[in-house]
């Protein structure tokens, strides 16, 4: 069976997660110019909101590139990110409840597989920054395998952290990009003006996993090649050279 062409990998070391650190600052600050390089002088793009995170990162098996990244802020005691900007539908203040919430955020992909990689129907470059989607039709009738990837190891980890919905802010056209994978995108806030109009949105996780299963060949393609996600500390053929496709 072939392969998947991305492997999804969860940051489970000081190292991968230092790694996770440096794809973000590579788009953000110096590709899009969302932040500011010179505020993240160890080349490492992170906020407040990582202390209680997990962090994932996708590379190319090929060749040991690193290529994307994204985050799960988990809720519990602390506000997701989200929180700051919107008027939310009521989250719950109860701990036991909040814990069943976590924001998909800090989604992003490096620029050579944003423009030149076979699989560019991907078609945008980060959530929660400047840019949404790339004006550029799909190549051929595949789906995303990086975003596919990193939604389905959100379903998996999710399943066992006892996570049951995940919060989303994005614009409307990456909306329809997520509606078209078959996310159930519930609205839970007003649309807000952060870096262009956005919209809250939230996911519930098992019926999204099903309704994907149910109706996306592609994303059923795709759990036959693998596991969800690889624990970064389980894999032997990382060389200690941080790389970037």
């Amino acid at each position: 069976m072939e392969a998947a062409r991305f492997q999804t990998v969860l940051c489970d070391t000081d190292d991968s997660r230092s790694t996770h650190f440096q794809i973000r600052y590579q788009v953000y600050c110096r590709e899009i110019g969302f932040e500011d390089p010179a505020a993240f002088k160890d080349e490492m793009e992170r906020d407040k909101h990582d202390k209680h995170s997990v962090h994932f990162a996708a590379r190319d098996p090929l060749n040991g590139h690193w290529i994307a990244a994204m985050r799960l802020v988990k809720a519990g005691v602390n506000r997701m990110p989200l929180e700051s900007h919107c008027n939310l539908a009521p989250v719950s203040e109860l701990l036991v409840e909040r814990r069943g919430y976590v924001e998909f955020s800090r989604l992003c992909v490096l620029e050579s597989h944003r423009r030149h990689n076979r699989d560019r129907s991907l078609g945008l470059k980060v959530i929660d920054g400047q840019s949404g989607i790339v004006s550029k039709r799909m190549p051929d009738p595949r789906y995303p395998e990086i975003m596919l990837g990193f939604i389905r190891a959100t379903f998996h980890w999710a399943r066992q952290a006892g996570v049951t919905h995940c919060y989303f802010l994005i614009n409307s056209a990456l909306a329809r990009t997520l509606k078209r994978l078959n996310l159930e995108l519930t609205a839970a806030g007003d649309t807000i003006e952060h870096r262009g109009l956005r919209t809250p949105y939230l996911v519930d996780l098992e019926e999204s996993e099903r309704r994907m299963k149910q109706k996306l060949s592609v994303y059923r393609e795709l759990e036959r090649r693998g596991e969800p996600y690889v624990h970064f500390s389980s894999l032997q053929d990382i060389d200690e050279e941080k790389r970037f496709g």
